[in-house]
């Protein structure tokens, strides 16, 4: 009887200690996945969404460029409806920035690169009216006067927000 008395006292004091581990061990890990899942959610896909943007500027960029060299009026106005829908891309992915947990300075940061980017878009359309009046090569040379720089500026503004991001993410991670 001893014996048996035992041996039921550690199966119960085992059994309770595997329940506590376990319990513990939830705990722990659903903690865990709420701080990945914060961390996916308000730090890595804003880096893929500004990386989305960068995109959408090199490829705006090229089709400003085409525009500028196409000596066909049409088709240049061709380029130019689908040059506004890279834009409006680009706005509807500026507009998901917003709906992810950032601080202050991000949300400031985010406000210069939305003005940033304004002063390109405006820069740009200057540029482009005129090369659609056909003087595309001083078109040309106004755009690499005035909207490269704007351009370099735009990309480098996006390099630093993914930077931002990233080292959100690190810190989240630590």
């Amino acid at each position: 009887l001893k014996f048996k008395y035992k041996i039921g006292i550690i199966v119960v004091v085992s059994t309770i200690c595997l329940i506590v581990a376990g319990i513990t061990s939830f705990f722990y890990l659903s903690e865990s996945n709420k701080m990945l899942d914060d961390m996916y959610d308000n730090q890595l896909i804003p880096v893929r969404t500004v990386e989305e943007i960068q995109n959408n500027v090199t490829s705006g960029n090229l089709l400003a460029i085409r525009i500028i060299t196409e000596k066909n009026h049409d088709k240049q106005l061709k380029l130019k409806d689908e040059l506004a829908g890279f834009s409006g891309d680009t706005s509807k992915l500026f507009n998901s920035l917003n709906s992810f947990k950032t601080d202050e300075e991000t949300e400031q940061f985010i406000k210069n690169v939305l003005e940033d980017r304004e002063t390109y878009k405006a820069e740009r359309a200057k540029v482009l009216d005129i090369a659609y009046f056909g003087n595309n090569d001083e078109a040309m040379n106004q755009y690499m006067k005035t909207v490269e720089p704007l351009v370099k500026k735009y990309r480098n503004d996006c390099d630093k927000l993914i930077e931002i991001y990233m080292n959100k993410a690190k810190a989240a991670n630590e």
